[in-house]
């Protein structure tokens, strides 16, 4: 939370991607090495000893794409063809499930949202530009529909529903496609909105839930924003001041104070509270402290 360069300590070990730290209870958190092995802690690592939480290193990808649930109070990882892995965390490690989620290809993407139903809404995307649906993801047999329509084939990246609800972006990491792709019909039609995007894979995309219409992507070399991701043929301009140029991997909100939080590969990690104060895109990364 202080800007600039930190202590930190080593939690586990390993070439580790998908992390999470749980928004209504910070001391549950679960680290990861690659394939699908995951740890937690319910005490913020007081207890020294790493739990598992999922072993299995045979199953999933290298980096393995996942998804904390705290509605569910549970994790989301890809494990095979049409499959995932799901497993609650509460005061103690659930029964590691496995669902069926469709077609025959891993899962890139996952991305769960709180209905108001108090069920989970879930979002999962394949590589090969593919996108499912299930609004109760913790049913026995969650039932999902495909709502690909006619997004192009590709690696979906990244799934931003905005607050969760039938509003929502989806980006795919590949070149000589379209890249990103808007609906406001909860999947049923999609719109592809690069406009002058220049042709390099999109990562990460975040629409902005307290300024209607302006959204931020994650590209291969740097941050872009629109004002207006509705427009026919959105603007989109670069960003790279405090950043320069460099894979956006990840893009996080944190609603609580409406912070921002970019991840690059190989420059670290940078915030903004840009949306917090209602500034302009540009001000990402640079924002008074």
């Amino acid at each position: 939370t202080t800007a600039g360069k930190n202590a930190v300590g080593g939690l586990t070990g390993g070439d580790g991607a998908f992390c999470f730290i749980s928004p209504s209870n910070s001391n549950k958190q679960i680290t990861s090495y690659v394939y699908n092995q995951y740890f937690y802690t319910l005490d913020n690592w007081v207890t020294p000893t790493a739990f598992q939480l999922i072993s299995d290193g045979a199953s999933g990808r290298f980096i393995n794409p996942a998804e904390w649930d705290d509605n569910g109070s549970g994790i989301f990882t890809t494990r095979g063809n049409g499959t995932l892995y799901r497993r609650m965390l509460t005061t103690s490690p659930g029964t590691l499930q496995t669902i069926t989620f469709g077609g025959s290809n891993f899962a890139s993407s996952i991305k769960a949202y709180k209905r108001g139903t108090g069920k989970t809404r879930l979002w999962v995307g394949n590589e090969v530009g593919k996108i499912y649906v299930t609004d109760d993801a913790w049913a026995t047999t969650p039932a999902f529909t495909e709502k690909t329509g006619t997004i192009n084939v590709g690696y979906i990246s990244d799934i931003n529903a905005l607050r969760g609800g039938d509003t929502l972006a989806i980006t795919l990491s590949n070149y000589g496609i379209r890249n990103i792709y808007l609906s406001l019909d909860g999947g049923t039609t999609w719109t592809q909105k690069e406009g002058n995007l220049p042709d390099i894979p999109v990562w990460s995309i975040l629409l902005n839930p307290n300024k209607t219409g302006e959204a931020i992507v994650g590209t291969e070399t740097c941050i872009y924003g629109t004002d207006n991701i509705f427009a026919s043929s959105p603007v989109w301009t670069a960003y790279t001041a405090g950043i320069g140029f460099v894979k956006m991997r990840n893009l996080r909100y944190r609603a609580s104070d409406k912070m921002l939080m970019a991840v690059t590969h190989g420059r670290g990690v940078f915030t903004s509270d840009a949306w917090a104060k209602n500034l302009p895109i540009p001000a990402f990364g640079t924002s008074p402290r």
